[in-house]
């Protein structure tokens, strides 16, 4: 998740206002984005499902699913760490 952190703070600027919104909530909410599908996280976010896409191919994922994945594996190994 750090890298991921230090990709968005590097790249922002060429973010659109939409991509910012997402990605704060990303970043403040990793669960529901690991838990929710397309159309919960655009409704959470408030943007369409198609930003939430968009997102997702801007980080260097093929789909939301994939996206929802790492973010899966990165709720996970937080949860084994705060259990160790």
């Amino acid at each position: 998740m750090a890298a991921l952190k230090q990709w968005i703070a590097r790249n922002s600027s060429t973010f659109s206002t939409v991509t910012i919104r997402i990605a704060r909530f990303a970043l403040e909410n990793p669960t529901e984005v690991a838990i929710d599908n397309g159309a919960e996280l655009a409704t959470a976010v408030g943007v369409s499902r198609t930003s939430i896409s968009r997102f997702a191919l801007a980080l260097g994922f093929e789909c939301h699913a994939q996206l929802r994945s790492f973010f899966q594996r990165e709720v996970i190994s937080r949860q084994k760490k705060d259990l160790s």
